[in-house]
């Protein structure tokens, strides 16, 4: 009886070992499952927020082409409400920018004074920029990404590769030595006057462009970019104020003083802007609020009402 009773309890035993390695099994089984679930939830979600934020351009391509030829404002703010979710879409006057291909290297020194450079470091970067646009004009190699300077002897471009006299995309702008993703993209910096906190501040991303007329449309240039020309935080502050009021208008006292203050940039009150740079940011309804970026730059299309996407940016998942 007791031999019969040792079996039995080792039988027992190994029947509890198996339930237990089977339910382990299962409970790993079932977490991978559900991962697996939600990831292509969240996939999913996102997805739709694309979706919904590339909706959101193609209404505020609409709105905007219907304003072409009336509105000087240099910033809009746009809000959708779908039964999905919303979109905010921000609309830039690219009028109020500087031409990268155009400024002089002073200004752009300002420029990247007014962004947290140090001056020393900022007159460098501008010589380096100048330096790039004349590689280019000369027809070395365009080079897209962060990379070592060339070395004296000429690459021979390849068969694939455009001869392009200008900078095509401020992005390109990585490739100068000392040029840092926060410059060109923006970055979080203390507040001014001591004051506790973040802002955040704008790059050259957002205050350069690559084409377009090389004056400066006063009723759509941001702070940063008044202050690069030469016009004292003051003024500048007045226009800002007397711009949110009424645009300025040719001839107004204050356009007047601006442009005598101005040093290398021409400075013009606009009566319409033609292009844009536009960022929607879509936020999906429900638990998971999925959100999603998507920009684009868009330019009246010559002889027609309708605004023509130039260039598409998306940020990754």
């Amino acid at each position: 009886p007791g031999s019969r009773g040792g079996k039995r309890g080792s039988a027992l035993l190994a029947v509890l070992a198996t339930v237990t390695v089977l339910g382990a099994v299962a409970f790993a089984l079932g977490s991978a499952a559900r991962s697996g679930m939600e990831r292509a939830a969240a996939r999913r979600d996102l997805s739709r927020a694309y979706f919904l934020a590339r909706g959101g351009i193609e209404a505020a391509l609409h709105e905007l082409a219907l304003q072409a030829g009336t509105s000087s404002a240099g910033r809009q703010v746009l809000r959708y409400e779908y039964e999905s979710g919303t979109v905010e879409v921000t609309a830039i006057s690219e009028a109020g920018k500087l031409d990268v291909n155009r400024v002089g290297s002073a200004t752009l020194a300002a420029l990247l004074t007014t962004l947290g450079a140090e001056p020393g470091r900022a007159s460098a970067l501008a010589k380096g920029i100048a330096a790039y646009r004349s590689d280019l004009r000369a027809g070395w190699p365009r080079r897209f990404s962060p990379a070592p300077k060339l070395s004296g002897e000429r690459r021979e471009l390849s068969s694939f590769e455009r001869r392009q006299a200008s900078i095509q995309a401020v992005e390109e702008l990585l490739s100068v030595e000392g040029v840092t993703p926060d410059l060109v993209y923006g970055a979080y910096r203390p507040k001014e006057s001591g004051s506790p906190g973040l802002r955040r501040a704008p790059g050259l991303a957002a205050l350069l462009r690559t084409d377009g007329p090389a004056a400066v449309d006063v009723n759509a240039a941001p702070s940063e970019v008044l202050s690069a020309a030469g016009i004292s935080a003051s003024m500048a502050a007045r226009i800002v104020a007397a711009r949110a009021r009424n645009p300025l208008r040719p001839g107004d006292p204050l356009l007047a003083q601006a442009a005598r203050s101005a040093s290398g940039v021409a400075l013009v009150a606009a009566g319409e802007t033609t292009s844009w740079s536009l960022t929607a940011t879509a936020r999906l309804g429900g638990p998971r609020r999925a959100v999603r970026t998507v920009a684009a730059s868009a330019a009246v299309e010559a002889g027609r009402d309708r605004l023509r996407i130039r260039r598409w940016r998306e940020r990754a998942l």
